[in-house]
């Protein structure tokens, strides 16, 4: 779970980071927000913001896969069906969000 989250926070990071700087310029396409932020910044700067995102993401998938996994453990034999993944889940987004 933990992997998953790494992997999907450092490769959502740079669209993220262009996201927010286009919003700061909107006269400016994401492209010209790239070129100008690789240009003047380095690519690094792509990157910018990442270690507060792993350390609220990382937990955060942690913990709401081990809620689930162990609520719908729980609920199948009293919900069964669909119901239970349903409650889980549920249950599990509402306790990490």
């Amino acid at each position: 779970a933990s992997t998953g989250a790494v992997l999907t926070s450092v490769s959502m990071s740079p669209l993220e980071v262009i996201k927010v700087r286009q919003q700061a310029a909107p006269t400016l396409s994401m492209r010209q927000v790239f070129s100008r932020m690789i240009r003047e910044e380095g690519t690094l700067s792509l990157w910018n913001g990442l270690r507060p995102t792993l350390l609220m993401n990382v937990p955060s998938t942690v913990i709401y896969l081990t809620v689930y996994e162990e609520g719908r453990d729980r609920l199948t034999p009293i919900a069964g069906g669909a119901w239970a993944p349903l409650g889980a889940g549920g249950s599990a987004r509402a306790l990490v969000t």
